[in-house]
């Protein structure tokens, strides 16, 4: 085991390129959400071996990505299920569903989002990607810049950011650089004014939605949980920080700059005290997934409304505790929504939702079974 750790403790970050084997376009994709977790439990190669994130977006073009954070890369796994050594450790990637298999997105099967310039061995930089979205001819994505921390959980996010491709008609991605947005550069923290908002977004007439939180830290009590805030910006200027405004709940306005907000510490103006990662607009709903106290929590719940902002409509959906699986401690955290999958059989009419598994000694429990750190899927009736 020690060797294998230093084998991707040396590769972390590493910019892999994975060779992709023709795919089969009879391959046809999964219908139930059993059929899903299997999906991913039986990829283990060279461009994705396990990772957390996992939001997925269905393009303009039809083409369906799986958007991810911190991921392994492996050839299989070794006879007790571990992961052998080459294995290496890169900081994000996005996949295409290609019917029932899973490619690099990437034009050339590099990593989703370069690390930034600053990155060093030290810091590990890099960008954790969620919401994406389709505007103005190109694809964004959402992402938060993190790095090492050796306090609390072990990274720090430092602001998010935007990253922007082209979109090649086979559905390929090209990366074209990152956009600031009113988070650049702004650490995490509690309040308003340190919202993140690299969570999820929505296109919803002419305006773009995006959905940010702020972060309770390491040194917060256990107590302390996150909450959810809302912006939008017209389509047309998605990369004009300024002509964002931010959702004031306790008056139902539209204000233009953070500071406008309640800084209360119950969080009036937030949409929910939770950190809600997940939003999809699902026929004339828009639905909100989320699982408060993240990894320490059990309950996930859907929040659903006619408007981005809601009022919204709470319904648990599932428990997703923490627990033991093939003798490995695991716990699980953010919920998300995969409404452009076509479910039937014993799942049909329903929406899938995945969940995010990760081994609770990420080294020890995740390096030991490659197929610890993967998305578990439920179905959930809309």
């Amino acid at each position: 085991m020690k060797k294998r750790l230093l084998a991707v403790l040396a590769g972390v970050m590493a910019l892999v390129v994975g060779v992709v084997a023709p795919v089969s376009a009879a391959t046809p994709a999964p219908v139930t959400a059993d059929g899903f977790t299997q999906m991913f439990q039986d990829k283990n190669d060279m461009t994705w071996s396990g990772s957390d994130g996992m939001l997925s977006y269905k393009a303009p073009n039809g083409k369906i990505y799986w958007i991810n954070g911190d991921t392994f890369r492996s050839n299989g796994e070794d006879p007790d299920g571990s992961y052998p050594d080459g294995t290496v450790m890169i900081g994000n990637s996005i996949l295409m569903q290609q019917g029932g298999q899973l490619v690099n997105a990437m034009a050339n099967n590099g990593i989703g989002v370069p690390d930034p310039s600053t990155h060093t061995s030290e810091n590990n930089e890099r960008y954790w990607p969620a919401g994406t979205f389709y505007a103005n001819n190109h694809l964004y994505i959402l992402c938060q810049r993190v790095m090492n921390d050796s306090g609390g959980v072990g990274f720090k996010i430092v602001g998010s950011e935007m990253a922007k491709y082209k979109v090649a008609s086979n559905g390929k991605l090209t990366f074209t650089g990152m956009r600031n947005m009113p988070s650049t550069g702004v650490a995490a923290g509690r309040g308003p004014l340190y919202t993140q908002f690299g969570g999820d977004a929505i296109i919803k007439g002419s305006y773009l939605y995006v959905y940010g939180q702020t972060l309770a830290q390491p040194t917060d009590p256990q107590w302390v949980i996150h909450a959810t805030y809302l912006a939008r910006v017209p389509v047309l200027q998605v990369e004009t920080p300024s002509a964002w405004r931010y959702y004031k709940k306790t008056t139902n306005q539209w204000v233009a700059s953070l500071s406008q907000l309640s800084q209360a510490s119950n969080n009036p103006d937030a949409l929910v005290e939770s950190q809600v990662g997940s939003v999809r607009a699902v026929k004339d709903k828009i639905i909100m997934v989320h699982k408060p106290w993240n990894n320490w929590g059990t309950e996930v719940y859907a929040e659903t409304s006619a408007n981005p902002w809601g009022p919204f409509t709470t319904k648990h959906i599932f428990d997703s505790p923490a627990g033991t699986w093939e003798g490995k401690n695991y716990e699980t955290y953010g919920p998300m929504l995969h409404p452009e999958q076509v479910l039937s059989g014993v799942d049909e009419g329903k929406i899938l939702v995945s969940i995010n598994w990760n081994g609770k000694d990420f080294w020890s429990d995740v390096l030991g079974n490659a197929d610890l750190y993967k998305p578990r899927f439920y179905a959930i009736s809309p």
